[in-house]
């Protein structure tokens, strides 16, 4: 089977598509749940902020 080179991109493109709704779905979660410990937990509340700032720096990257 012979790819075109606009077949092959396409593949490429949904490839990555589909790796960035992968790390993206959690992200959401994640913020909120940080946002709940931060509001619960507020002697710690720059401590978590720092823990989600750097995964999300993280996450940024990879997308």
């Amino acid at each position: 089977m012979i790819h075109t080179n606009w077949e092959v991109l396409q593949l490429k493109r949904k490839q990555k598509d589909l790796k960035g709704a992968i790390l993206f779905a959690p992200y959401p979660i994640f913020t909120i749940l940080c946002s709940y410990l931060a509001w619960h937990f507020s002697g710690y509340r720059m401590i978590i902020f720092q823990f989600w700032y750097q995964v999300s720096a993280v996450v940024w990257v990879i997308l």
